[in-house]
């Protein structure tokens, strides 16, 4: 069944775009957050934040959904979500508003944001302090590394004159010391700090001084290997889709993934089969692959156990519960590679607490014997069996017993026509 790209997705496709945009708003919000602070992007807790926008989006598109407030099979809310999950939050997008709760919750959210923002800076300011003091005192400790360094700035800055007149300025400041040798100390400190203010300036500064051997790679905070901040959300965006890709997502999944992975993926879309603001196109795609999930061997007595289940939620509706009929007698034979399995499953979904869906469980039974033993009778009793909401569940037992018994009688099968032998050669 084609899919408008612009409107009805699969599910878990959704949520792989809203993880994608949320990872691409992260890395806008904790660049726009740190853009004074490139090294900021070397921490730990940078990555923290980082991993946190991205996930927030992906858990907001799960409670809309839950809450009606949007599908999570729709492709525009997935980017509404992915990138606007802020204005949603706070009530800019009336067409997709969070809860109450759930907005009440984004304040501590942002409370602890603030308060990680602090820390990271706070520790950006410590390493440049400490890179400071280092540089400093390497160049106050050798002429030759303050020359290093005064050409290394010269070559650099934009305006190099303007860098002379300061440090001219910085000699004038200390002229009335009497000490000459506190003085030429004084002069050549303020000098230095000085040139390392106008090294601020220089893009890629620490590059240079490690080329220039001012900076070794046991320097604290030396980032000789630090990536640029673009570089690392390249690198986080492959990590995201490589755990995205972890997903067995379509029915092509591989031999190594099956197990709890595709356990996993089966309860997802049973758990579809109930949902009450499903589209059309997710039923249709949902029914799909649980039929599929039928026919495979591997997977069937998982899947026919799991659909059962549903048909005794006290809370499913009789159409619901039709759609989870019709995938369990899709295929050929009914239920595919459950067949041998599905009468047993059905016998106890009869104490099903609604009376309508026991009454479609029973026609299903009536028409699922008649298909697999044409020329047997099924008794009256069974046969004129209407289930009511007035039943005792000892009535509901009795029927089920005499289902059982009437399924184990041993079915009339006619004998093989016996093959003649070939005549024997004279």
């Amino acid at each position: 069944m084609p899919t408008d790209l612009l409107g009805d997705l699969n599910p878990l496709w959704c949520y792989a775009i809203v993880l994608l945009a949320g990872a691409l708003s992260a890395y806008w919000e904790v660049s726009d957050r740190f853009k004074p602070y490139p090294d900021a992007w070397k921490l730990a807790g940078t990555w923290l934040l980082m991993l946190a926008f991205t996930a927030l989006p992906a858990l907001l598109f799960f409670v809309l959904d839950r809450t009606g407030a949007i599908h999570d099979t729709s492709v525009f809310a997935a980017l509404l979500i992915g990138f606007g999950y802020q204005q949603v939050l706070s009530g800019q997008i009336a067409s997709a508003k969070a809860p109450s709760e759930v907005s009440i919750l984004w304040q501590p959210f942002v409370k602890w944001v603030d308060w990680m923002n602090g820390r990271i800076r706070q520790r950006v300011a410590r390493d440049d302090n400490r890179l400071r003091e280092k540089l400093i005192a390497d160049v106050l400790s050798s002429k030759d590394k303050y020359q290093l360094l005064l050409n290394l700035i010269v070559q650099h800055v934009p305006n190099p004159k303007d860098v002379q007149e300061k440090l001219k300025a910085e000699e004038e400041s200390v002229k009335d010391l009497q000490d000459p040798i506190d003085k030429a100390s004084a002069i050549r400190f303020r000098q230095a700090a000085r040139l390392y203010e106008a090294l601020l300036g220089i893009d890629d500064y620490r590059y240079l001084l490690k080329r220039a051997d001012l900076l070794v790679p046991s320097d604290l905070n030396s980032p000789g290997t630090r990536l640029p901040s673009f570089t690392s959300f390249f690198l986080f965006c492959l990590f995201l889709l490589f755990l995205i890709a972890l997903l067995p997502v379509g029915a092509s999944t591989k031999a190594w993934m099956y197990g709890q992975y595709r356990a996993d993926l089966i309860d997802f879309y049973v758990w579809r089969v109930a949902r009450t603001n499903s589209s059309e196109a997710d039923k249709y795609r949902t029914n799909e692959q649980l039929v599929a999930y039928l026919a495979n061997p591997q997977t069937a007595s998982y899947a026919c156990q799991d659909l059962a289940a549903v048909l005794r939620y006290e809370s499913l509706s009789p159409k619901d519960a039709d759609r989870v009929l019709a995938t369990l007698l899709a295929n050929d034979p009914p239920g595919g590679a459950c067949n041998p399995l599905l009468h047993q499953l059905l016998f106890e979904a009869l104490r099903a607490p609604n009376s309508d869906v026991r009454a479609r469980i029973q026609d299903s039974l009536i028409w699922l014997y008649s298909e697999e033993s044409p020329k047997e009778k099924l008794p009256d009793s069974l046969k004129n069996w209407k289930p009511k909401p007035s039943e005792s569940p000892a009535d509901i037992e009795q029927n089920i017993s005499l289902w059982r018994t009437t399924w184990a009688i041993p079915k009339f099968t006619p004998s093989a026509t016996p093959t003649p032998n070939p005549p024997a050669k004279p």
